[in-house]
């Protein structure tokens, strides 16, 4: 049967809960400050601007928020890059 998982386990009670663990076998632990790292590298690679993604976070350096995200500058840009030829073959002709 699995664990009731009272709100005020929080995350941390409700991810201890589920058992799920990483390839060494130790139980999953995140942070919130890791869902905004997530959340700058998906919205990044699937088009937003990496200076839209700094001013939602509120870094004051674009260097701040590169660093969040996962994956290397030249696949930020090329990913950029291939969202607004996407947009342009969007739009109504």
């Amino acid at each position: 049967m699995a664990k009731l998982v009272k709100p005020t386990d929080g995350f941390s009670g409700a991810l201890a809960a589920t058992g799920l663990t990483n390839a060494d076998g130790e139980a999953l632990s995140f942070s919130p400050h890791d869902f905004r790292r997530i959340f700058v590298t998906d919205a990044i690679m699937n088009g937003l601007p990496p200076h839209i993604a700094q001013g939602i976070c509120g870094h004051k350096s674009i260097d701040t928020t590169i660093g969040y995200k996962a994956v290397y500058p030249a696949e930020t840009i090329e990913t950029h890059r291939a969202f607004i030829t996407r947009r342009r073959a969007s739009r109504p002709g």
